[in-house]
């Protein structure tokens, strides 16, 4: 949640994603969104809505308390079958409207900042349905996404990675 705070300053020789996490980066520049059907993709906007409410609530949270549940499931938040968020589950929450700044900060980059899991349960409750022809994996889809069209997120974070392990070999080889 650091994405909507800053990162401690101890943490400042860490490479951190620029997204919400790893799987952020990898689809955040994806077209992935073109292997939705045209109706699969009305279903999926609406998925996406309701996601971003809630994961703007949960921000909301975290900046207010230091602490939120983004861990969630999709399947607990909005059940397979419907397209709204769960009564219970909010209820449970307390979930309250967030207001329309945060929402507006979510959606505008809502490939970085809603968690990637999440994400990724969205994209394959369409994407993985046994009765689609075809249907995906999710493992198939994170490989191609990454080795085919590496996000620029991506690429950077194995250009920091790689002269960080360089140095740290280095100081390893000479220590």
């Amino acid at each position: 949640m650091w994405r909507f705070t800053a990162v401690p300053e101890c943490y400042s020789d860490v490479t951190f994603t620029v997204g919400y996490s790893i799987e952020n980066d990898v689809y955040a520049d994806s077209q992935i969104d073109d292997l939705l059907s045209p109706t699969e993709r009305l279903h999926f906007q609406v998925l996406i809505n309701q996601l971003i409410r809630w994961f703007a609530f949960e921000v909301e949270e975290y900046r207010a308390t230091s602490t939120c549940n983004v861990g969630a499931k999709l399947s607990r938040i909005i059940p397979a079958g419907t397209t709204s968020l769960c009564p219970i589950f909010i209820a449970r929450r307390g979930f309250r409207e967030p207001h329309s700044d945060t929402i507006a900060e979510i959606t505008k980059s809502w490939k970085l900042s809603i968690r990637g899991k999440t994400l990724e349960d969205a994209w394959f409750r369409l994407l993985g349905d046994q009765s689609r022809n075809p249907h995906h994996s999710r493992t198939a889809l994170l490989e191609l996404f990454i080795k085919i069209n590496p996000s620029e997120h991506v690429q950077r974070l194995i250009r920091e990675l790689r002269k960080k392990f360089a140095v740290n070999e280095t100081l390893s080889l000479t220590s």
